[in-house]
């Protein structure tokens, strides 16, 4: 950790945390790579859809993104458990600056074909499932306790920030130069995280670090687990942490609604606001201006406060977001209401993040955190078809009411039922996570006789 080595340590806030020479280093890697991954998303869906025409193969696009979150989620932060997580992102970024630079380099040449394309896409979004948590894992490491939640609310404000100024550098490159330099633009980006992270001590990405979490006790050993086993340690380190477990269901419920939602905001402009393709821009950029301004107020101001309450607060803005949604027709109140559930997106998303870092044992956090992603994300695919139906059935307006509603009545239920979520103080006032313990059948077979 990253304390002064005499007297007290400073109050926690941005200053604090942007002073940390190893935490800015993650953060501004982190950065490099988001504004080049959003340049490359925004350039390979459009690529897709004017090279093809089909609307069809964007969806499974998309599809497949959400297919390799979920398959991948699990096996990836346990790749991260097992090796040094700096190492892994330095490879990964390695390996994802090639993969850009050379579907680039086949546009160019005419060669670009969907499935290379389609491929791309899979192999950028594999490297994405190990780079967020290796990089999640590191923060603990590089900040104190009580920088937690600045710490995430720093990264989470600016990445909004970044996607909206990506995306629009990655429109104006598109639209004046075509697709090579914005596919190359993502190679270099990674190029350049690369070396932000390489600056940072290797120890930092250690999994066995002296805060790791391994238990002391005698069931403990230095051995490693097989791969297997370690998936399993970590979902038992999930099943005992009850405020862990009990706040990935309500997430997984929740996505139930809100993830199912997603492809219905488009139609939602076009039939209930009767705009068009520009008021569908405003409508995410609000949203996403929101993101920024709730991702710094919630680290800024929330600190001191019981993290089950800005969980709570963050979903129930959300939740009511979407209801209203469905009751008004007026584009500018869309637009301040989308702007108002980008605000409590980041309430709900900042405290949650900084709560799993210091409640996961840190030998564990990749996955442990991948596994609750992919639980939460889990219903994703057949909610976005089921969704579908159901506005087939009833108009619009009415699903976003309904569906907000749901979310509503979801998180209310939650937090009476949930004593834990109601307890649930400040992260800086948390003890330490509780330590990992194997049991002698886990350990690897030793070498065969």
């Amino acid at each position: 950790m990253s304390s002064p080595s005499s007297g007290a340590a400073p109050p926690a806030s941005y200053s604090t945390v942007l002073r940390n020479r190893r935490f800015l280093a993650l953060w501004l890697g982190r950065m490099a790579s988001f504004s080049g991954d959003a340049v490359f998303d925004l350039a390979i869906i459009w690529y897709v859809l004017v090279s093809t025409g089909s609307v069809l193969l964007v969806g499974v696009t998309l599809a497949a993104i959400y297919v390799v979150d979920i398959v991948l989620g699990p096996v990836a932060g346990t790749v991260v458990d097992r090796w040094n997580r700096r190492s892994v992102v330095l490879a990964t970024y390695a390996g994802q600056a090639v993969v850009v630079g050379v579907a680039g380099l086949l546009y160019a040449m005419h060669d670009l074909t969907y499935l290379v394309a389609l491929s791309t896409v899979v192999l950028v979004e594999a490297g994405y499932q190990l780079t967020l948590p290796a990089h999640n894992a590191m923060v603990p490491g590089a900040v104190r306790k009580a920088e937690l939640l600045p710490a995430n609310g720093l990264i989470s404000g600016t990445s909004a920030a970044n996607t909206i100024a990506s995306t629009a550098l990655g429109g104006l490159l598109v639209g004046f130069l075509g697709f090579t330099i914005p596919f190359e633009y993502d190679a270099v980006s990674f190029v350049l995280a690369m070396g932000l992270i390489a600056v940072l001590p290797r120890a930092l990405g250690d999994p066995h670090g002296p805060d790791a979490g391994e238990a002391k006790g005698p069931d403990s050993s230095p051995e490693r687990l097989s791969f297997a086993g370690e998936l399993r340690e970590g979902l038992a380190v999930l099943r005992r942490d009850r405020v862990l477990l009990e706040l990935t269901l309500l997430g997984t419920l929740v996505s139930l609604f809100a993830m199912g939602l997603q492809g219905l905001y488009a139609p939602y402009v076009l039939e209930v606001l009767h705009g068009g393709a520009s008021l569908y821009g405003f409508l995410t950029v609000s949203f996403a201006v929101g993101s920024v301004v709730g991702g710094f107020l919630v680290g800024h101001f929330g600190r001191r406060a019981r993290t089950g309450r800005l969980i709570v607060l963050g979903l129930t803005g959300q939740s009511a977001s979407i209801a209203a949604l469905g009751l008004i027709r007026a584009p500018g109140l869309a637009l301040g209401i989308k702007g108002i559930g980008g605000v409590s997106q980041e309430t709900n998303i900042v405290p949650w993040t900084a709560l799993q870092q210091a409640r996961i044992p840190r030998k564990a956090y990749g996955r442990v955190s991948s596994l609750v992603n992919t639980i939460i994300n889990a219903p994703s695919p057949v909610a976005v078809l089921l969704t579908a139906y159901v506005a087939t059935r009833v108009s619009l307006g009415t699903t976003f009411l309904l569906y907000g509603l749901a979310m509503l009545a979801t998180v209310g239920t939650a937090v009476l039922l949930s004593r834990e979520l109601r307890r649930l103080g400040p992260v800086e006032t948390m003890g330490p996570p509780a330590p990992l313990i194997r049991s002698s059948n886990e350990r690897d077979p030793g070498p065969s006789t």
